[in-house]
């Protein structure tokens, strides 16, 4: 997750975003996008445990979340059924041909990546406060 995010550029983070209202929206988009990365990355470390089959997910299944949440984000309203769809569906559920497997990423995903981390402030992602 730290290399993820050290490579990560205040360029790109926000260069791209057209609409600027929805900066700090996009941020934690962001935050939740890359912190999702790091959790199928790190299942995937543990073999049968972690999923049902060796996938092959890797730094570009990340860019493309990224580069998706950027187009999403610079609309006026955020459309987060899009953004659960492109990327649990498309970016990482595209590889995934395990029905458990699919249900995994997508249950972490909404965790994750979802409406409620920008309509909450004091949006958890944990009982433990992270």
């Amino acid at each position: 997750m730290l290399s993820s995010l050290i490579r990560l550029d205040e360029e790109k983070l926000e260069g791209k975003l057209k609409n600027k209202a929805n900066t700090l929206a996009y941020k934690k988009l962001v935050f939740g996008s890359i912190f999702l990365h790091s959790i199928i990355l790190e299942r995937k470390k543990y073999g049968p445990l972690g999923f049902n089959k060796m996938y092959d997910f890797n730094e570009s299944d990340l860019s493309a979340s990224l580069d998706t949440l950027c187009d999403l984000c610079s609309k006026e309203a955020i459309p987060y059924d899009a953004i659960e769809y492109m990327i649990g569906e498309i970016t990482y559920g595209g590889r995934v041909t395990e029905e458990l497997d699919h249900r995994v990423i997508g249950c972490t995903l909404r965790m994750f990546v979802n409406e409620r981390l920008n309509n909450v402030n004091d949006y958890n992602f944990s009982k433990s406060g992270i």
